[in-house]
């Protein structure tokens, strides 16, 4: 997969990191599920030195940092509400229509994985079946 045009310095840090790591050749996905901002990759070890944060943070870079939520060799990144990253204007422009899009009409990610992989299909079902 190659580069998209949509990134840009108004995006969140993290989706830019992740965005290295997808063109560097690791399995990365990023995009919403029921109103929070995800994030996965597939990294070896134990430790990738991400964290993520309890919902319900005040800010962007605030609140308590917890270990990442492991599935098999993929780590989640759970980063907050959405609308805490990024303005609707520059988010629209992200999920629209001129990027990468992998599972968009089920997932709403705006780029993926370079194959469908079941710990992330079955994490998502998960979350999407919440009620």
């Amino acid at each position: 997969m190659g580069g998209s045009p949509v990134f840009s310095e108004d995006l969140p840090a993290e989706v830019r990191v992740l965005d290295s790591w997808r063109r560097a050749g690791v399995d990365c996905a990023v995009g919403e599920l029921r109103g929070l901002f995800y994030g996965f990759a597939r990294l070896a070890g134990p430790s990738s030195g991400w964290s993520r944060y309890r919902p319900g943070r005040v800010s962007r870079g605030g609140g308590e940092a917890l270990a990442p939520e492991k599935l098999g060799n993929w780590v989640v990144l759970e980063f907050g509400p959405s609308e805490r990253f990024w303005s609707q204007e520059v988010r629209a422009r992200f999920l629209g229509g001129t990027g990468e899009l992998s599972g968009m009409e089920r997932w709403g990610w705006a780029w993926g994985l370079s194959r469908i992989h079941q710990e992330v299909d079955e994490f998502v079902d998960a979350q999407l079946s919440r009620g």
